[in-house]
């Protein structure tokens, strides 16, 4: 297995046990990233976003890892340069904060290796 397979094996276990969390425990899923929830569509969007959104990226890794699809990486390396995007957005409109400038790296790490991954045609 190579380095980058074993990146983006872990990237999926990482992204299937963080969605598992927030779609149960949006609360502590949230506080962990300063945010407090005020009502259930909160509650609501913590699920769909941190839950079922990171959850289902983590499930379609694995299957492109699984099932030969590097296309379904290419795909998925777009959604994380969305995600880069919104980063790159805060530092703009709010300033760098640690945790956007961490978190961000970590996606952009992940979008270049996805698409790149993606693009050979093979996993």
């Amino acid at each position: 297995m190579t380095i980058v397979k074993g990146f983006l094996w872990l990237l999926a276990a990482f992204d299937v046990g963080y969605g598992l969390f927030a779609l149960l425990a949006p609360e502590r899923a949230a506080g962990g990233v300063g945010l407090q929830l005020a009502d259930a569509g909160a509650h609501g969007e913590i699920r769909a976003i941190y839950g079922g959104m990171m959850l289902a990226m983590g499930v379609v890794t694995a299957g492109a890892l699984v099932w030969n699809r590097p296309d379904w990486l290419l795909a998925l390396g777009l959604v994380w340069c969305g995600l880069v995007l919104g980063r790159v957005v805060s530092v703009i409109a709010d300033g760098p904060a640690r945790l956007t400038l961490v978190i961000g790296a970590v996606e952009a790490i992940s979008a270049v290796t996805m698409i790149l991954y993606g693009r050979t045609g093979q996993t």
